[in-house]
C-alpha cells in the first residue's frame, strides 16, 4: 500500500516527487540519529544526510516557487513544518554544539566524577605564576639548534623566583616543603617532558623539550632530599607516528649524574603490567584500557613539564595532552581529541579521564610549562618568533599546581596569535566541571577574574636557591567546610589578625561567568562567616555543578571550589 502511494505521489509530481521523498528520508535519518546527540552532526554519514536532505528538498521547493505549484497550500504547510522540525531538532542543538557549551546533565555528570584521591592541586587552586626574562634565550631563529642558545643560570633564577612566588615562601627548600609536605627519603619522582617530535637519533630541530628547566628543578629537589637515582625523566610516546626517543644531547646536558632517563623500549618494559588508564567515552568505537609508564606507576610524585604549542589536529597540546606520552599507544584516543574527528564531542574528553587517574592527578605536585620558545604556528618544526612578544621568543615559564588554570593561561597566549580553533579548550571546561581546576579564558592574557595570575619580569638574582629557612607559605584565608552542598554553602574567612583590609568575595560558574557577589570592596578583619544560598545576583536558583569562590584581599587572591547538587 505504502509503495503504491509513493509511486502515485512520484507519478503525480514526477522528478519533484522523487526528490522530495529522498530528501524527507534523509532528513528523517538526520533527525533520528542526531536529534539528541548533536555531536554526531560531524559524522561523515550525518554530513552526507544533511547535504542530501537540503539538496533534494531545497531544489524542488525552489521549483515549486517558480512554477504554478507554489499556489498549493499543502506544499507550503509541509515546507514550513519541515523547516520548523529541522530547526527544533537540528538547528538549536547544532548552535549549542558550535558554542561548545556543556549540557546541564553533562555538567552534573562531570561534577559526580570528582576523583576519590586527594589531589594536591587543591592546595593552590587557580594560582598561576608567569616568569619572564628576555636574557633567557639568545637564538637568532636561523643558526644551528635553538637549544644551544639558552642561558642555564637565567633559567634557574626564573624557576627559583617562580617557585617562591607560587608557594609564598622565601627559599626553594621551603617551596618544596609546601609542594611535597609528606616527602620521605627513598621516595621516587617522575618528571614528564615532551619529546613528541623526536623520531630519529640524532634528532632534528623540531620543537621539543630542553634540559635547562629540568636542571633548574633538579638542584632544589636533590637539596630537598631526593636521591638522583630516585628521579626519572621520561617520555614513553609510542605510536605509528613517533618513536618515543630521548636525545643523547638532552641526557648529556643534565647537571646531576645519576638521574634516570626513560623513553619507549620496544620490548614493552617501559609500561606497567598492572596499572592502566580506563577511558569512558559515551559513544563511538571506544578506547581500550591503556597501560601507563612503569616509572610513573612506581613513582610517589609527578612533575609535568609540557611545552606551549598548538596542535595541528587537537588545537592545543599543553599540560593534559602532554600525558599522551605517559601511556601505551595514545593514538587510540585521538578520535576523541581531534576537533575535526567525527567522534569529538563537547561532552567528553579522554584528557579528563587521564587526570582523574590516581597516578596522574593524584601524584601531581607541580606543572612547569616551558614557554622559553614554544611554537604558536605548528606542532612540528622549529620555533618561530611570536608577534605578541615583540617578534621574538617568549622567554617565559609558567608554574602552577592547577592543571586547568595553567592550560587556560597558556591557551590565551597561543590564542592571541590567532591559531587556536574553536572547541580546542573544551577539555578544560570538562576538567573544571570534574573539579580538577579553575577554568577562565581571557581575551587578553594576564587579565583574570578567577585565576590568581602573577607576572614576574626579570632579571632575577636567584636568591634562595640554596636556602632552607623554616618560614611557611602564606596562610589559607578562605575555607568551605561543607562540600558538596544542596542548599547553602558556608564560607569561612580567616583574615590576618590586627589588620583591616579591603575584601571582595565573588562566585563564578565553571565557565568563568560571574554568578554572585557576596562581599564588594568591604573593610574586613579577623574571622568572618558568609553563606551562599545557591542563587545568583538576580535571585534565580543556580543549576547543579561546580562553582568557584574567590577572595581578593589586599593584593592577594584565593580560590575555593564548591559543588552544588540539587
Amino acid at each position: 500500500m505504502l509503495a503504491r502511494e509513493n509511486r502515485r505521489f512520484a507519478g503525480r509530481y514526477g522528478a519533484f516527487g522523487w526528490s522530495i521523498m529522498i530528501g524527507l528520508a534523509a532528513l528523517a535519518w538526520l533527525v533520528v540519529r542526531s536529534g539528541r546527540r548533536p555531536s554526531r552532526l560531524v559524522y561523515p554519514c550525518q554530513r552526507a544526510a544533511a547535504s542530501t536532505s537540503w539538496m533534494f528538498l531545497g531544489v524542488p521547493f525552489a521549483g515549486f516557487i517558480t512554477s504554478e505549484r507554489w499556489r498549493r497550500p499543502a506544499l507550503w504547510i509541509a515546507g514550513i513544518a519541515v523547516a520548523a522540525l529541522a530547526f527544533i531538532f537540528l538547528g538549536v542543538p547544532a548552535l549549542r554544539m558550535l558554542d561548545a557549551e556543556i549540557s546541564a546533565s553533562a555538567l552534573s555528570a562531570q561534577a559526580e566524577r570528582v576523583p576519590a584521591w586527594s589531589g594536591r592541586a587543591a592546595n593552590l587552586p587557580g594560582r598561576v605564576v608567569h616568569v619572564r626574562d628576555t636574557d633567557a634565550t639568545f637564538w637568532d631563529y636561523g643558526t644551528d639548534w635553538y637549544g644551544d642558545y639558552i642561558d642555564q643560570d637565567v633559567v634557574t633564577a626564573m624557576v627559583t623566583e617562580g617557585l617562591l612566588t607560587l608557594t609564598g615562601t622565601q627559599s626553594v627548600h621551603s617551596a618544596w616543603q609546601v609542594l611535597i609536605p609528606d616527602f620521605e627519603p627513598g621516595q621516587r619522582l617522575a618528571i614528564k617532558v615532551n619529546f613528541n617530535n623526536v623520531t630519529s637519533l640524532p634528532p632534528g630541530d623540531d620543537i621539543d623539550a630542553v634540559i635547562e628547566p629540568v636542571n633548574a628543578l633538579l638542584g632544589g629537589l636533590i637539596d630537598y632530599g631526593f636521591a638522583p637515582s630516585d628521579i626519572t625523566v621520561f617520555d614513553v610516546t609510542n605510536t605509528i607516528y613517533h618513536s618515543g626517543l630521548i636525545p643523547q644531547r638532552f641526557i648529556d646536558g643534565c647537571d646531576y649524574p645519576g638521574v634516570n632517563f626513560e623513553g619507549w623500549v620496544t620490548n614493552g618494559v617501559s609500561f606497567s603490567s598492572t596499572d592502566a588508564i580506563v577511558f569512558n567515552p559515551p559513544s563511538g568505537p571506544g578506547i581500550s584500557n591503556r597501560r601507563i609508564a612503569r616509572c610513573l606507576a612506581e613513582a610517589d610524585y609527578l612533575i609535568n613539564m609540557p611545552i606551549s604549542k598548538v596542535h595541528d589536529y587537537a588545537g592545543l597540546t599543553l599540560t593534559f595532552k602532554n600525558h599522551f606520552g605517559s601511556f601505551n599507544r595514545c593514538d587510540y584516543a585521538h578520535n576523541y581529541v581531534f576537533t575535526s574527528s567525527p567522534y569529538w564531542s563537547p561532552d567528553y574528553s579522554p584528557l579528563v579521564d587521564i587526570w582523574l587517574n590516581e597516578h596522574f592527578g593524584g601524584k601531581n605536585v607541580l606543572i612547569l610549562n616551558d614557554l622559553l620558545f614554544g611554537n604558536w604556528e605548528h606542532l612540528f618544526g622549529p620555533p618561530t618568533p611570536w608577534p605578541s612578544f615583540g617578534n621574538g621568543a617568549p622567554n617565559s615559564i609558567l608554574l602552577a599546581t592547577d592543571p586547568v588554570a595553567i592550560d587556560c593561561v597558556a591557551a590565551d597566549f597561543l590564542a592571541v596569535e590567532g591559531n587556536v580553533p574553536a572547541g580546542a579548550d573544551q577539555y578544560l571546561v570538562l576538567a573544571s566541571a570534574a573539579g580538577l581546576g579553575v577554568f577562565e579564558r581571557a581575551p587578553s592574557p594576564g587579565v583574570y577574574s578567577i585565576i590568581d595570575y602573577t607576572y614576574l619580569e626579570g632579571p632575577f638574582d636567584g636568591t634562595g636557591v640554596n636556602g632552607g629557612g623554616p618560614e611557611a607559605a602564606r596562610p589559607q584565608m578562605l575555607t568551605l567546610p561543607q562540600n558538596p552542598v544542596s542548599d547553602t554553602a558556608s564560607i569561612h574567612l580567616e583574615l590576618p589578625m590586627g589588620y583591616a583590609g579591603k575584601a571582595t568575595v565573588r562566585l563564578y560558574d565553571v565557565r568563568g561567568r560571574l554568578v554572585r557577589t557576596l562581599v564588594e570592596d568591604e573593610t574586613l578583619t579577623g574571622s568572618r562567616d558568609l553563606s551562599w544560598d545557591g542563587r545568583d545576583d538576580s535571585g534565580v536558583r543556580a543549576a547543579s555543578g561546580v562553582y568557584w569562590i574567590t577572595l581578593d584581599y589586599e593584593g592577594t587572591r584565593e580560590t575555593a571550589r564548591v559543588v552544588l547538587v540539587r
